[in-house]
């Protein structure tokens, strides 16, 4: 096809200007990669920095707490650890990568931020406590040195800066994330604390002695009313842990051999009276040994009524000592129960030697609140023990209710919650 002189360099003149300003558009997106690339950097360099200084901070609060005495100071200590720990958590999150490399590091984290927590109000350290604040102190000091020297890594280069999905096709063993595995590996065991919280609860008991498979497949067909070979085996565990099912049914047995959960799978629909629904699971507790159980809530979800109940002892409620069942409103039949908490509660209810009076305990309540004495409770803690302490049911002015546990030993609130 014949191409006039004229048309012919207007289609280079184009093309050309067509190629300049292409150029000069990969030449920008490279100037903006790169300039985000510096930036993002800097910001991740920036946020690094931070968790160093809150380890540092960390470090310095629980090296106080090792030579703390008195209320004030031991308060002020539990402060600063606490909130060194919240600053510590919140930096480490906004590092470019997973916080799996910092999974000792966090845990440690989260044993000092409990163990200081559950020091609050404690009225002072002894010996013992500032003996912990001391192994913490060596931990804390340990890893705020290795961070500081990959500080200094990261300034000098020696240490590079990861970046979120590898954008920029750096990678190796200088990267940040592979020395913090490397501090992680070489942290070793956390200290041992004796203290009542979140990271002290001890293990289930394992069962010595299980009953046999038999045996548990009998108890379970006697639970629900059948033959033994009606019911079909699902697992059992070394501990003698043995599942067992039943159409839409499927139980749990323990090694001792008690029945410690069901559930059902069918679609429930009916509209059964609550108040029904509440007496078929006092009679199911009742006829499967489980007694002297209080109704401590009930609450319709869907097709079945959910309640769970507590053991008295003495009057007294035992939070630690809890079944759940479910009821179905087409039957009335129970659809599912947990009773695991109840047979795992071992806990022996010594009452303190010497309590104050509700009157008292009445006193540490607000003036503008109207208060209901419910009785005593024996309040579970974050670490599995008890506290005894008095209950009321309480509403404000505005109509809006809570509970308030007070401490029968020291008359002091315990534990607020809404209801």
């Amino acid at each position: 096809m014949y191409i006039k002189k004229k048309t012919f360099i207007l289609i280079v003149t184009y093309l050309s200007a067509a190629a300049l300003a292409f150029g000069a558009y990969s030449a920008a997106l490279s100037i903006n990669g790169a300039g985000y690339r510096y930036t993002a950097r800097y910001g991740y360099e920036h946020a690094f920095g931070e968790v160093v200084t809150a380890a540092e901070n960390l470090s310095d609060a629980l090296h106080r707490g090792a030579y703390a005495t008195g209320a004030e100071m031991s308060a002020s200590v539990c402060a600063d650890v606490y909130g060194s720990c919240l600053t510590a958590g919140m930096t480490m999150s906004n590092l470019p990568f997973s916080t799996q490399e910092l999974e000792n590091t966090a845990r440690f984290i989260g044993v000092a931020a409990d163990f200081s927590q559950s020091l609050m109000g404690s009225g002072g350290f002894d010996d013992a406590t500032r003996k912990s604040f001391a192994e913490l102190y060596k931990t804390a000091e340990e890893i705020t040195e290795t961070l500081d020297e990959l500080r200094d890594d990261i300034d000098n280069g020696t240490v590079k800066m990861d970046e979120p999905e590898n954008l920029f096709g750096e990678a190796g063993n200088s990267l940040l994330s592979t020395a913090m595995l490397e501090m992680e590996s070489g942290l070793g065991e956390l200290p041992e604390l004796d203290y009542d919280g979140r990271y002290t609860k001890t293990a289930a008991e394992e069962c010595a002695d299980p009953i046999t498979e038999d045996e548990a497949r009998t108890i379970a067909a006697d639970f629900l009313g059948l033959e033994g070979d009606e019911i079909s085996l699902q697992y059992r565990s070394e501990s003698g842990a043995t599942s067992f099912e039943y159409k839409d049914k499927s139980l749990l047995v323990d090694g001792w051999g008690n029945v410690v959960s069901m559930s059902s799978s069918r679609v429930v629909t009916g509209d059964m009276p609550a108040k029904d629904m509440k007496n078929a699971a006092r009679n199911f507790l009742k006829k499967h040994g489980i007694k002297n159980m209080y109704l401590v809530s009930s609450e319709r979800i869907g097709g079945t009524q959910s309640m769970r109940f507590e053991r008295l002892d003495g009057g007294v409620r035992i939070e630690a000592d809890s079944v759940k069942i479910s009821v179905a409103a087409d039957t009335g039949e129970v659809y599912s129960f947990d009773a695991s908490a109840h047979y795992a509660a071992a806990q022996k209810h010594a009452k303190p030697e010497s309590i104050v009076t509700q009157t008292q305990a009445a006193s540490a309540l607000p003036k503008e609140l109207s208060a209901k004495p419910r009785g005593m409770v024996y309040a579970e803690t974050a670490g599995g023990s008890e506290r005894l302490c008095y209950e009321f049911e309480c509403a404000d002015e505005a109509g809006e209710k809570l509970h308030v546990l007070v401490d029968a030993s020291t008359g002091e609130q315990y534990r607020i919650s809404f209801i």
